[in-house]
C-alpha cells in the first residue's frame, strides 16, 4: 500500500476539479468493471498506456476507438523505443479483430505539419480564449532556464497539478 498512497493522494486532489468540469470520476480499483457494466464507452483517450492499451480496449463498446496521446507508463518503466513500438503495434493490430474496435496515435506535431492552416487557426482561438479569460489552465509552477533539468525530473516523476511554464526572460 505505501506505493499506492501517492497515487491515491493525487487522485483525491484532482477529483473535485475534474467533477467541476463535468467528469464522472471513478476509483482506480474497479473502474473497468464499472465502465463495462454501464455498456462501455465510445472513446477512450489514453495518455499512459499502463497495460499497452488492453484496459482501454476492454472499456470500449463495439465500434469504439482508443486514442493514444502518450505512453508515460512505458517510459517510466524504462521501456524506451522498443516498449513504445510494441505498444503501438498492439494499438494498431486490434483494427483486425472482429469487434470493430480501433485505435490511433494522436501526435500534435504531426497534425501541425499536416495542417498548418488549421493549427494557426486553432492556436489563435486558444490565445483568444486565454486573453478573454474564458479558459483557466492549471499552472503547477513557473520556472526559469536554470530550472529546466529539475522540471524534466518533475515531469518524469508525474503527479503535477498543472503545467510547468518556462519563463526564459525571468
Amino acid at each position: 500500500m505505501p506505493e499506492a498512497a501517492p497515487q491515491v493522494e493525487r487522485f483525491c486532489r484532482h477529483r473535485a476539479s475534474l467533477q467541476a468540469m463535468g467528469a464522472k470520476v471513478v476509483p482506480r480499483e474497479g473502474w473497468l468493471e464499472q465502465v463495462q457494466e454501464a455498456g462501455g464507452v465510445d472513446i477512450v483517450v489514453d495518455g499512459v498506456a499502463a497495460d499497452n492499451f488492453a484496459s482501454a480496449y476492454a472499456a470500449l463498446r463495439a465500434g469504439g476507438r482508443v486514442i493514444a496521446i502518450g505512453m508515460s507508463a512505458i517510459i517510466a518503466r524504462g521501456g524506451g523505443l522498443p516498449g513504445m513500438g510494441w505498444s503501438l503495434l498492439q494499438l494498431y493490430a486490434r483494427h483486425f479483430w472482429p469487434n470493430r474496435k480501433s485505435g490511433s496515435l494522436y501526435s500534435i506535431t504531426k497534425y501541425r505539419k499536416a495542417h498548418p492552416d488549421h493549427w494557426q487557426r486553432d492556436l489563435s482561438e486558444l490565445f483568444g480564449l486565454l486573453e478573454r479569460g474564458e479558459v483557466h489552465p492549471a499552472i503547477a509552477d513557473r520556472i526559469t532556464l536554470d530550472g529546466v533539468v529539475e522540471a524534466h525530473r518533475r515531469l518524469e516523476r508525474g503527479g503535477l497539478s498543472g503545467k510547468l511554464i518556462l519563463d526564459a526572460w525571468a
